[in-house]
């Protein structure tokens, strides 16, 4: 792809310029930068594909001629999703299975007694429902909450507590939360705050906490975006 300089136009989203190192958009008197080592796929993509960007809802931008969605954080730190930035844009619903899958040979770790397993399983769990979580779109607020409840819960059982309460502090602040999110995330926070308070009397109770659902785990008919 050729380095362009490109005009402006009265979108909410555009990009601005093309170089040989990857692509600019501009969002509301924001410059966020895509570089093709990132995010490779827009390197040998059609100019008119590149430019056709939406911003569909906030800080969620979308290429649709190219079936790009990406989110702000995304952008913003791509090393944080290596599997969205390097590759192929990664389904909600398999990063969703993923963690899924890490979780219950965590529990099952867990049952056995390999207590230093299971917290890096539950690990591994929580940072692919974190990355999912990435790919969704805001719309998804029943999806959202089951899997910021689900992200924080096993960083929680991870033993992380630093990082499970960020996750719950972040998505508390998410306007649409669902009421069942928000009454569990608060609940995970005073967890952790006991905890920090008391670790040793409260450490053993963390190994039999479970990662909050809603009943059934149902989203109600959602699909991964």
């Amino acid at each position: 792809m050729n380095s362009s300089k490109l005009g402006t136009n009265t979108s909410e989203v555009e990009v601005t310029n093309i170089t040989q190192h990857g692509i600019w958009i501009l969002c509301r008197a924001r410059e966020l930068f895509l570089s093709f080592e990132d995010f490779p796929w827009f390197k040998n993509a059609p100019v008119g594909q590149v430019l056709n960007v939406e911003e569909p809802s906030p800080n969620h931008y979308r290429w649709p001629d190219l079936d790009i969605d990406l989110g702000l954080k995304t952008i913003e730190h791509p090393e944080q999703y290596p599997m969205l930035a390097r590759g192929r844009p990664t389904s909600w619903g398999a990063l969703h299975q993923d963690s899924e899958r890490l979780a219950s040979e965590a529990q099952a770790a867990l049952l056995n007694g390999r207590r230093a397993q299971a917290r890096e399983l539950f690990a591994q769990a929580a940072d692919a429902e974190d990355k999912a979580l990435g790919v969704l779109h805001p719309s998804k607020t029943r999806t959202i909450g089951v899997s910021a409840v689900s992200a924080a819960s096993l960083y929680y059982k991870a033993a992380n507590l630093a990082r499970a309460a960020e996750v719950a502090s972040h998505w508390l602040g998410f306007a649409t939360l669902p009421g069942f999110a928000r009454e569990q995330l608060h609940s995970l926070l005073q967890s952790i705050v006991a905890e920090q308070r008391q670790p040793m009397e409260v450490a053993e109770a963390r190994e039999e906490y479970t990662v909050a659902k809603d009943a059934g785990g149902k989203k109600d008919g959602e699909r991964a975006p």
